[in-house]
């Protein structure tokens, strides 16, 4: 059979066999195309899914590092225990002076340090509970980073797998494509000749 010279069985036939191809290329076009379009429907919501994640992922940080920030005046030497300390000497301080002052036969001068002493946070049992409340959030919240790290991992591998599909569904697509389009050269070929 002659490209340039076919009888008109056998452009007929080579017609029939383009436009077959054709026909199951489209369909195979349409599929993948589907497959395409759903894949990247998943894949949008998944990114979503994983920047809201990636969002959550800031806050706990930003609401670790404030309770890191309160935690770190409220330990055993922070500032809260030195003001405290400091507030102690103070006032045994002016106990002392009180007592250098003031000075009366049958009358106790009381103790200010001991009227005005102030607890530790550790001593004192509102501020212990407190503190120990700031440091199980803290683990808390340690736990939800490693929790959403994970979680994020897992996202992003599932977003390069479903990249690579959509990637593979768009190849697919071309190839169909190159198919039709040469199908439907041929059957414009053989037309002239049926």
């Amino acid at each position: 059979m002659s490209w340039s010279n076919p009888t008109q069985q056998e452009a007929q036939d080579c017609y029939d066999e383009a436009r077959s191809r054709y026909n199951n290329a489209a369909e195979g076009y349409c599929q993948c195309k589907s497959a395409y379009e759903n894949t990247f429907s998943e894949y949008s919501s998944a990114k979503n899914q994983c920047n809201s994640m990636q969002g959550d992922k800031l806050d706990f940080q930003k609401r670790l590092a404030d309770l890191e920030s309160v935690l770190s005046l409220l330990r055993e030497n922070g500032k809260v225990n030195e003001t405290v300390g400091d507030y102690n000497k103070s006032a045994d301080s002016a106990g002392s002076a009180l007592k250098g002052c003031v000075v009366c036969d049958g009358v106790n001068c009381p103790d200010l340090a001991t009227v005005f002493k102030s607890k530790d946070v550790d001593d004192d049992q509102d501020s212990a509970l407190a503190h120990q409340i700031l440091k199980s959030e803290k683990a808390r919240l340690e736990n939800a980073i490693k929790e959403v790290d994970a979680q994020i991992s897992a996202m992003e591998q599932n977003l390069t797998d479903l990249t690579k599909r959509m990637n593979s569904l768009f190849s697919q697509q071309c190839s169909y494509k190159n198919v039709m389009n040469a199908s439907a050269f041929d059957m414009n070929h053989y037309k002239n000749y049926t």
